[in-house]
């Protein structure tokens, strides 16, 4: 599982990758064009890369770090490209990502996904949600640790719940509201011949806030980044 619920637009299906989806992965993100705008998708792309991106998008889910989402036609399921958000929890902070298979460039897909996964980013997706399928593991550790270890993790929590009922209620109001953890702020960055990829970010309503010169180095060359970014009050429109 690598994303918490699925997504859909006018167009589009955003689900949670499978492991089914790796065949589809390889072929389209094995193509030259999508490794050349790409700081991380290399060319040539084996069923062993495919696998471990699988692998790492279910892992870093499962730890609180990140939502993949497979790009699908509706109403078919099957993968033409990806979309995700790379979380800091600690800075309620997350990067977007996507890439679109080349059959389907110039269709408007990567513009409409990147709009929803920011809509989902700052409206509906709590970094304390995504936290909880890390708890749900730490569960799972307890539960095959030693009995009497478990006694002992087992009161913390309410020894905690009774040392919050006993702090003045303005304070628990404070500790709540940070618990909400809501994003602060979604970015982006693109190669700066990436042109089209540029024109995504800003339609979706992030603002250029500069360049990184020769910041990637890339088949023996260094790229430099253009940089998006857009907080949650100008998203929501607050002052």
């Amino acid at each position: 599982m690598t994303a918490p619920q699925e997504l859909r637009t006018p167009r589009l299906l955003l689900r949670s990758l499978e492991r089914e989806d790796i065949p589809a992965i390889v072929r389209l993100a094995g193509a030259r064009e999508i490794s050349s705008m790409t700081a991380n998708i290399p060319h040539p792309y084996s069923e062993q890369d495919g696998q471990d991106f699988f692998a790492r998008a279910s892992e870093e889910f499962l730890s609180g770090l990140s939502v993949t989402f497979a790009i699908c036609v509706s109403p078919g399921r099957e993968l033409c490209g990806a979309v995700g958000l790379n979380i800091t929890p600690a800075h309620q902070r997350a990067e977007l990502g996507y890439w679109i298979g080349v059959p389907n460039w110039g269709k408007g897909y990567a513009t409409e996904a990147a709009a929803a996964v920011l809509a989902f980013g700052f409206e509906t997706l709590r970094v304390r949600a995504v936290l909880a399928a890390r708890q749900e593991r730490v569960r799972a550790v307890l539960a095959a640790r030693p009995e009497q270890e478990r006694a002992v993790l087992a009161a913390r929590p309410e020894q905690e719940r009774a040392v919050l009922a006993a702090r003045p209620e303005q304070e628990r109001a404070v500790l709540a509201a940070r618990q909400e953890n809501s994003l602060n702020r979604i970015y982006a960055f693109c190669f700066a011949e990436n042109h089209a990829s540029g024109r995504v970010l800003e339609k979706i309503g992030m603002r250029h806030e500069g360049r990184s010169r020769q910041h990637i180095k890339k088949r023996d060359r260094f790229v430099d980044l253009e940089n998006y970014g857009v907080l949650r009050c100008e998203f929501l429109g607050e002052k």
